[in-house]
Order: structure tokens, then C-alpha cells, then sequence
């Protein structure tokens, strides 16, 4: 069994922020709004074993990110510069982390 890794995954992580996309009902009509959400991350680019099960696109950077904060398919995260989407959630919150790969939105 792994321990609990919150105090591990907090010690390496940074502030960063990602843009959740929050639906609510505008004149009887739902909208999207984004909502900006600071989380505590590690990231560093993800290795091919890694990307299993994603669909990799030829020319775009991937990231991985491990938080103690959700993070939900969709997700945009503002990293170097550029957006990263969310397209693999894993939850290993009874470990006390998730993790998450990011595909840059090119």
C-alpha cells in the first residue's frame, strides 16, 4: 500500500492556475462560464508510458501534473505561455493526490 503523499506532492508543487468550465442557466438558457481556479501542482512532461490510453497527437506537448487538488477533464491550465487541457484524470485520492495529463491546445 503507498502512503499518503500530500506532504510529498505539496513539497515540489507551485501555484498554478487552471480555467474550469462552470455551466450555469442564463435566461432559462444554460451557458458556460470560465472560472479561474489556483490549485498546488508538480508538473513536469509526461514520459510515453505516461500517455497510454491518451490520444496523442503528433507535435503537441504533454504535461503531467500531480495535485491534492481535483482537477476535472476539460480543465484548461495556463503553463509556460501556452493553454493545456485536461484529457486524463487519475484519482489516487486515497493516496492523497491526482494526477492529471495535460495536452497543449494548439
Amino acid at each position: 500500500m503507498i502512503n499518503n503523499m500530500t506532504d510529498v506532492v505539496l513539497e515540489f508543487a507551485k501555484l498554478v492556475t487552471v480555467r474550469r468550465v462552470v455551466q450555469t442557466i442564463v435566461n432559462h438558457k444554460p451557458a458556460n462560464n470560465e472560472v479561474p481556479v489556483t490549485i498546488s501542482a508538480t508538473i513536469v512532461p509526461a514520459k510515453p508510458e505516461d500517455l497510454q490510453g491518451v490520444d496523442v497527437k503528433f507535435g503537441v506537448q504533454y504535461w503531467k501534473a500531480h495535485t491534492v487538488d481535483v482537477v476535472a477533464h476539460g480543465d484548461i491550465l495556463e503553463y509556460k505561455g501556452k493553454d493545456h487541457k485536461a484529457v486524463s484524470v487519475s484519482d489516487y485520492s486515497d493516496n492523497g493526490f491526482f494526477k492529471t495529463i495535460f495536452e497543449e491546445i494548439k
